[in-house]
């Protein structure tokens, strides 16, 4: 007999056409929009079937969704999208979006594992290969569109105060990537940017100091070409 609790209630993902119509607007859902299905019996054969609606309008509601465990998809969905997911879900209301208080609002980092090989590193411009894991940065209050990726290694050395852990996908990690970016945070100095500072210094120091001793010298082969100069006349 197969287990009742094996189908999730809900389901999430990109609309993969624009065929499909919203229950709750009774608009079409673009090819691409975010949709949520809320799982109902089918009428035409033994299963079940998602009855689909917008992510926006059903998150206008309170208490549609009462677990993330209730949602079919979610870690599959850009990272933004699972924030404003699970931000209802824990609020039981629709998304605050205001500046102050919306954790999807102010998050302008999020980490996860590159599903293809086609971001560049806004740090080092090489390619984030397949399966290496990305750090992306955006504007406070940008859209999608203005994501910057970076390699995991190049983010820290830039940032190295940041706390990984609490980075938006963290917990969608693998335990080895995990794992491999803890290292990362422990090999980057927090002084490097000093220390790189201080040997700029030191060699403008050295700079002035073989400036001057050139000065020296040759103040003092013109004063000895003057006295040559003053004998031989005498």
């Amino acid at each position: 007999m197969e287990n009742p609790q094996a189908q999730k209630p809900w389901k999430v993902e990109y609309a993969k056409s624009s065929r499909s119509s919203c229950k709750t607007c009774k608009s079409p859902i673009e090819k691409e929009t975010l949709r949520l299905g809320k799982m109902v019996q089918a009428t035409q054969f033994d299963g079940v079937m998602p009855m689909w609606n917008h992510a926006d309008c059903i998150m206008k509601i309170s208490n549609q969704i009462k677990s993330t465990d209730e949602v079919e998809g979610l870690e599959l969905i850009r990272w933004e999208d699972q924030q404003k997911v699970r931000s209802y879900v824990q609020s039981g209301g629709p998304p605050d979006t205001s500046p102050a208080t919306s954790e999807f609002t102010t998050k302008e980092c999020g980490i996860e594992v590159s599903p293809t090989s086609r971001a560049t590193c806004k740090q080092c411009s090489q390619k984030i290969l397949k399966t290496e894991v990305r750090i992306s940065t955006k504007p406070e209050g940008q859209g999608p569109r203005s994501l910057a990726w970076n390699h995991a290694n190049c983010f820290m050395e830039l940032s190295p105060s940041i706390e990984v852990e609490k980075l938006p996908g963290w917990e969608t990690l693998p335990v080895s990537d995990q794992e491999a970016v803890r290292a990362l945070v422990k090999k980057v100095p927090s002084n490097a940017g000093t220390k790189r500072r201080k040997d700029a210094g030191d060699d403008q120091k050295s700079k002035v100091a073989r400036s001057e001793g050139d000065v020296s010298t040759s103040r003092d082969v013109s004063v000895r070409s003057a006295c040559d100069v003053g004998d031989k006349l005498g």
